[in-house]
């Protein structure tokens, strides 16, 4: 822990959310750092967010599992007061201003709450020293003409020849659905110069995209031999139209990593449905009934008392 400076005052920044990235935790961070520049800054969180904060800053880590009225959450935090001794106390948005609101009797510090966004219901603010909140929203006015004149031009131009180069495209797509040979329908639209790209691929390059997979190689598994889809290009540069020529069966026993793959993943099912039946077959043996209410109520008792009412 940091020595104590009594020149530089002590803030605590409080913040209750369960590690997702958006507006309030970027401005929870950006202040923390910013502030370790003149002042003794403790930061306590989701440890999610420690790596994002400058080495000035003191980290004091609220767990995963973070609930506003879960008792275990209550004791840390007054914990980490009672051992950090703050002079001022900043909780931000309604989860960690309603922790702070039941622990701030056991401390001297400044309490500071700040709001972020509207909700229904502010449970806690009002017993802090002060709350920090948007009391007006000005809405942002439009650039002038001059400014954005050319830019207009060139958007406009590009949206009209966006509306052609659709319009072909379908014709295109239209033709090569109908029948019709690529050369002969491109040569009829005009566009017979248009690049044509030969594609050939099988359903295992998919497993090998690590999950990103092109377009093109989506749409070539999704058609029919001899048919044809139009694909819009990324970022409006134009369209492309994947057409498949043929599909040649491919004979999976002499690829020992395919079939190895393959009985493992039927392996797995097969144990679980095996297993599922199993449980079935004997609850209607022996006449099991399920009371729906009494799991819900179950259900409900165990979400409370581990603290998951969701964090704002």
């Amino acid at each position: 822990m940091p020595v104590r400076n009594s020149e530089r005052p002590r803030i605590m920044q409080v913040m209750g959310t369960s590690g997702a990235h958006g507006g309030l935790e970027r401005h929870f961070l950006d202040l923390c750092n910013a502030l370790s520049d003149e002042y003794q800054v403790i930061a306590v969180s989701h440890p999610a967010y420690a790596k994002a904060l400058s080495a000035n800053v003191q980290f004091e880590s609220l767990g995963t599992v973070i609930g506003r009225r879960n008792p275990f959450t209550l004791w840390r935090v007054a914990s980490i007061i009672r051992r950090c001794q703050p002079d001022v106390i900043h909780a931000h948005a309604n989860c960690a201003a309603e922790i702070i609101s039941y622990v701030k009797r056991w401390t001297s510090a400044r309490c500071i709450a700040t709001c972020h966004g509207q909700k229904k219901r502010h449970i806690g603010f009002g017993r802090f020293d002060q709350i920090i909140a948007v009391s007006d929203v000005v809405a942002a006015g439009p650039p002038p003409f001059d400014q954005v004149k050319a830019a207009v031009q060139v958007a406009w131009g590009l949206s009209k020849g966006a509306e052609q180069a659709r319009k072909l495209a379908e014709q295109l797509e239209q033709a090569l659905n109908r029948g019709e040979q690529p050369a002969a329908a491109l040569a009829r639209l005009g566009l017979a110069d248009a690049p044509r790209q030969p594609l050939d691929a099988r359903r295992g390059d998919i497993n090998r995209q690590g999950g990103v997979i092109p377009p093109p190689l989506q749409a070539l598994f999704t058609l029919k031999a001899g048919k044809a889809k139009l694909l819009p290009l990324e970022q409006n540069r134009g369209f492309a139209i994947v057409r498949l020529e043929r599909i040649t069966p491919h004979d999976p026993r002499g690829d020992a990593n395919i079939l190895a793959s393959t009985r493992g993943g039927l392996a797995n099912v097969l144990g679980g449905e095996y297993a599922r039946q199993f449980a079935g077959a004997v609850q209607r043996d022996i006449g099991v009934q399920r009371n729906a209410a009494a799991i819900a109520a179950v259900e409900k008792a165990l979400l409370e008392a581990n603290g998951a009412a969701p964090a704002q």
